[in-house]
Order: C-alpha cells, then structure tokens, then sequence
C-alpha cells in the first residue's frame, strides 16, 4: 500500500472516530505559521545537496517552494514557516529546519542533513 492510501485510510478513520467522538482517537497535529520578510525568504532560495539527494528551494511569487526526487507530492510543495529558521510542507509533512549554511529534515525518505550549494534557484511559472 502507498503512503497516500496509507495516509486516506488514516484521514477516513479520524474523520469517523471525530463523528462518534471517540475519546483521544483524534489529535490533529496543529502549526502556528509565521511570515517572513522577502529578504529572509531569498537567503534559502539555493539548492542543498547530501549523499541521498538533492532538495531546491525556490523562490516563486513571494513564496519559498520544496522539491527533491524523492518526495510525496509530484510538483513542488510551499513551504510553511512555523520561526524563521523551522518550516513544513503540507504533503510532506516532515519538520524541518535551516541551520548555517544546512537544511536538515527530521524524519521520512529525505531525513537528514543537506548542504547548501553556492548557486541560486529560479523558476518561472505561470498560474
């Protein structure tokens, strides 16, 4: 079973357990997003790089974007600040965080510690 049917069945039973209010059955982790300035968004737009994989962050209309080869979601994901160094995407859904001159993933495929690379990432889309 995919980790998306995994993750439907998970949804359809809270969903249920909330409707018959199942004590402590449902816990929706929760975030408190924060807004950062475009100078402090611009500073991640770079591509960071480790012996797994490479993950870009890119700066797209104002917002800072995720993709890596390995992820849930099949286009890149908007980031969601939760302080201005630890953010999350919706999909993904893993903490992660920038330290230095690193990105560091806490949990799932892409878990670890990522070097930034010296050059910057820029896409054009159109909406």
């Amino acid at each position: 079973m995919t980790i998306s049917a995994c993750n439907l069945i998970r949804e359809v039973v809270n969903s249920v357990g909330r409707i018959y209010q199942w004590d402590g059955f449902y816990g929706p982790e929760t975030h408190s997003i924060v807004t950062l300035n475009k100078d402090s968004l611009i500073i991640h737009a770079v591509i960071y790089a480790s012996a797994k994989d490479t993950v870009s962050i890119s700066e797209i209309q104002g917002q800072l974007f995720y993709s890596a080869n390995f992820m849930l979601a099949d286009r890149p994901e908007r980031i969601y600040f939760t302080s201005p160094a630890g953010f999350f995407t919706y999909e993904e859904g893993y903490p992660c965080f920038f330290k230095d001159d690193h990105l560091i993933i806490k949990n799932g495929p892409l878990a670890g510690t990522y070097q930034k690379q010296r050059r910057a990432v820029k896409f054009s889309v159109q909406f």
